[in-house]
């Protein structure tokens, strides 16, 4: 009788056991948490098939890495392991604690993958001069405005202010990623400004492009035919993959989405939606006779860059029109949305850009068919 009933207060404690981990598992609470608002290694028990444990870490946002082991204490030793090595800076496949200091953040901007080496060089050049003035140990929670103003003062009377401005562009960009990535709340620049003179928005006009694209080369014809009809940037070109086109009820659309095996993403916030008209649609089967078998649509490799403002420039001179960038072909999208009364808000959108204010200054071009169907309203 005695060892009956051990037996059934035995199985009666297991039961209670496995329903009290079953519960656990259900609110997902971990069993143990490491944790400084950006970086954390949890420790999660599982009992579906087995008594095991799972050890996830990651940076807050982002995918997380995970290891099954099988008994508590090593959970414990690779969950110790994992963060000192993140408070050391070295974590494989992450990028380790935050910076503190305004040279270790450049240290970061400047080691992001698919930066071209000529933008690396010009980051550098521009950014260098900012931490001197500052000094390289400043930490980057007591970075002011006031700093930037300073340093935006400081600059010569030899730079024109076009370059002023560039400069102070690059500062913004630099505090802009540490803000994207959670290091900073508040971008120091933001509200710091240059005054230049306002160049005219570069874009190729509507009734141009079948010139400018027969004028082309092969590939480039196909690239370019789908930013002007797309509005896509040229590293979001680059990056495309079959994957990203999806059937709608009215039409192909393009998901700009994030590639994380080769750990590219767009630009903050550029993520969207793009539904792809007659000219898009004609340049993805150009592309698929041009590159096919791959998983990117405009290339049978990863790249990130190609001859592309070389190509331009000879296309336009051999139609006998003033030279432009390849990246003034999403102005162009912008520009003849515009002119066939498209709103400002929506373009922006499709262009991928935090406000319409980028859209009015930098990309919707004046065109001169708007303006005259324009005035034809007073004649009526």
């Amino acid at each position: 009788m005695l060892a009956i009933a051990i037996n059934r207060f035995v199985s009666i404690a297991i039961v209670c056991y496995y329903s009290k981990m079953r519960s656990k598992r259900r609110r997902r609470t971990p069993l143990s948490v490491l944790d400084d608002g950006h970086f954390s290694v949890k420790v999660y028990i599982r009992i579906d098939d087995g008594l095991s444990w799972r050890v996830v870490w990651g940076f807050r946002g982002k995918r997380r890495a995970e290891r099954r082991v099988y008994t508590e204490e090593e959970a414990t030793a690779i969950s110790d392991s994992i963060w000192q090595a993140y408070m050391l800076g070295d974590v494989d496949g992450l990028e380790g604690k935050p910076p503190q200091t305004i040279k270790q953040l450049l240290e970061r901007f400047l080691a992001r993958p698919n930066l071209r080496p000529s933008t690396i060089r010009g980051y550098k050049q521009t950014l260098t001069s900012f931490i001197s003035f500052l000094g390289p140990n400043r930490l980057l929670k007591n970075i002011s405005s006031q700093d930037v103003r300073r340093y935006t003062a400081s600059l010569g009377p030899t730079l024109s202010g076009a370059s002023k401005a560039t400069y102070l562009r690059y500062v913004k960009a630099l505090f802009s990623y540490a803000v994207k990535r959670e290091w900073l709340k508040v971008n120091p620049a933001a509200n710091v400004s240059i005054r230049v003179a306002k160049k005219p928005v570069q874009y190729l006009p509507f009734n141009l492009w079948e010139d400018f694209l027969a004028a082309c080369q092969p590939a480039h014809r196909i690239r370019c035919r789908f930013i002007l009809n797309t509005g896509l940037r040229s590293g979001e070109l680059l990056h495309a993959r079959w994957d990203w086109i999806e059937e709608a009820p009215d039409g192909l659309v393009l998901n700009v989405s994030e590639d994380e095996e080769q750990d590219w993403f767009p630009k903050w916030g550029s993520s969207r939606q793009i539904p792809l008209s007659n000219g898009a649609v004609q340049a993805l089967e150009a592309a698929k006779l041009r590159w096919p078998g791959g998983m990117y649509i405009f290339c049978d490799k990863p790249l990130t860059a190609w001859n592309s403002h070389r190509e331009t420039r000879r296309a336009c001179s051999a139609i006998g029109i003033k030279p432009i960038k390849t990246h003034a072909l999403r102005a162009s999208f912008a520009t003849h949305l515009h002119s066939l009364g498209v709103d400002v808000l929506t373009i922006s959108r499709l262009l991928g850009h935090s406000g319409v204010d980028v859209l009015v200054r930098h990309y919707a071009g004046f065109s001169n068919t708007a303006a005259r169907a324009s005035i034809q309203l007073l004649n009526v």
